[in-house]
């Protein structure tokens, strides 16, 4: 499986800064986004070289955004998607001579950490910066028919028809 992006690449994604400061387990959080981001794409017809990686420079760039995007969105929210289940709580109030800390009471925070920890695809932002790529829709054209017509195929293998076939 192709990784998409460097360290450099989400520091600077993240912090605007090529030396910026991330986890420690980071180049494991990049594997895994970059798998999700593959099978988001897994559609896309595009030229790779030997690593697997688009020819296009675009295309490779829109692809390391991405991996950046969905890190990025673990980083910010105390996720680690590597030990699925784990969320980080936010401490809402603490004190000392009483030794107590409570945290953030906010179930559907709560939930959308889970969720974020635990599912197997991209954020918005990612799938995002992928179709502005033209990454997540392909397009097949029919060959020496003479039809001239499109048909857009999801990677998610629904198809978008319009008029095409069901006037024929």
């Amino acid at each position: 499986m192709p990784i998409y992006a460097t360290t450099a690449q989400v520091a600077k994604y993240i912090t605007g800064d090529v030396a910026g400061a991330l986890p420690a387990n980071v180049g494991r959080m990049i594997r895994k986004a970059s798998g999700f981001v593959a099978y988001a794409v897994r559609g896309a017809v595009y030229a790779v070289d030997a690593e697997d990686l688009p020819v296009d420079a675009k295309k490779r760039e829109a692809l390391s955004e991405a991996v950046s995007a969905q890190v990025a969105a673990w980083v910010d929210n105390g996720v680690d998607p590597i030990s699925p289940g784990t969320v980080a709580q936010r401490v809402a109030s603490k004190s000392l001579g009483g030794a107590s800390v409570t945290y953030e009471a906010d179930a559907g925070k709560t939930a959308y950490l889970a969720q974020l920890a635990t599912a197997n695809s991209l954020v918005g932002d990612a799938m995002r910066i992928l179709d502005a790529a033209g990454m997540l829709t392909t397009t097949v054209r029919a060959a020496a028919t003479g039809w001239g017509r499109e048909y857009d195929i999801t990677p998610r293998g629904t198809a978008v028809l319009g008029e095409a076939i069901l006037g024929a």
